[in-house]
């Protein structure tokens, strides 16, 4: 009869085995196996350090080469927009620096005004209070849906602020303002009155953060039915999970009349980007139309030179 006793020296038996095991196998194979992981190991920290200094001279040489387009933007962009007005028109989440050196670009372009609005989180309207509020500012009908309402919003702030506000005291802007859909940026150190902002057939730069096709597509509807002559430049900085380059003018570039009116830049987040921007806007005050950038659908990184 098999009793407690022999389980109780079979498991040792079975443990005692293992650790010969163990033993002999590192005897005759540890050694070796040590020196190859070792191998392996120099040899990957060696091409780690091939590969860090490689990366190094890329990120000098590109630092170069932003120093030397920025030193160039003032000769480049100077009165490539004289005596028009822009107006640069951001999402927020839209990284603030870049958004500064495109303002800064622009004011080196002879534009007769500059103006910075900001579009917040509630111009998504995907609330039922943002929604229910811009139905009432917009005088839509209440059972306006959420398509409905961002494309009447889209079409009466790009109107606003091309232009301006035809009647004394009942300024859209101003409403938008008061209900935290838009706000405005300072530009040259001091924020505008939102009464002086826009008009006299201002020109538009619409900035967007990558995958935001969507909402781009409203904007562009609207410069399409206003005849409006609009910029869509995505700053690539901190995109989402799997979302790529050039995926928010996309909504631009796959469209046959969007595509043919309306120019767009998918690096605007670069120094090169920046004046892109500047470049394509001046562009097309002469019926020029470009798609710039270094992602799908781009022709080149700058529109194709003229003299003034």
């Amino acid at each position: 009869m098999i009793n407690f006793r022999f389980y109780l020296v079979s498991i040792v038996a079975v443990f005692l085995a293992l650790a010969v095991g163990v033993v002999m196998g590192y005897g005759v194979l540890g050694q070796p196996t040590v020196k190859g992981l070792q191998s392996r190991i120099d040899t990957i920290g060696a091409k780690a350090e091939e590969q860090r200094v490689v990366n190094d001279l890329l990120s000098s040489e590109l630092d170069s080469a932003n120093s030397g387009v920025q030193s160039a933007v003032p000769f480049a962009a100077t009165q490539r927009l004289a005596s028009t007005r822009v107006a640069v028109i951001a999402a927020r989440g839209v990284d603030e620096n870049a958004v500064d050196r495109i303002v800064k670009d622009f004011g080196t372009s002879g534009v007769s005004g500059l103006d910075l609005v900001w579009l917040e989180e509630s111009w998504r309207f995907k609330s039922e209070k943002s929604q229910s509020t811009a139905i009432r500012l917009l005088g839509l009908e209440s059972g306006a849906n959420k398509a409905e309402i961002t494309q009447a919003a889209n079409t009466a702030l790009a109107e606003r602020l091309v232009f301006g506000s035809s009647i004394a005291g009942s300024d859209l802007l101003n409403k938008l303002i008061d209900s935290d859909f838009v706000s405005l940026g300072g530009v040259g150190g001091s924020t505008p009155k939102p009464s002086e902002v826009g008009g006299s057939q201002t020109q538009l730069a619409l900035l967007v953060q990558p995958g935001h096709a969507d909402e781009v597509k409203y904007f562009a509807q609207a410069a399409i039915n206003k005849q409006i002559l609009l910029a869509v430049a995505e700053v690539f900085i901190n995109p989402g999970e799997n979302v790529e380059r050039s995926s928010s003018v996309t909504a631009i570039l796959g469209n046959e009349e969007f595509k043919n009116k309306i120019s767009t830049i998918d690096n605007a987040e670069t120094e090169i980007g920046a004046l892109a921007v500047v470049l394509a806007l001046g562009d097309l005050k002469n019926g020029v139309v470009n798609h710039l950038g270094v992602g799908e659908g781009s022709q080149r990184l700058l529109p194709v030179w003229w003299r003034l």
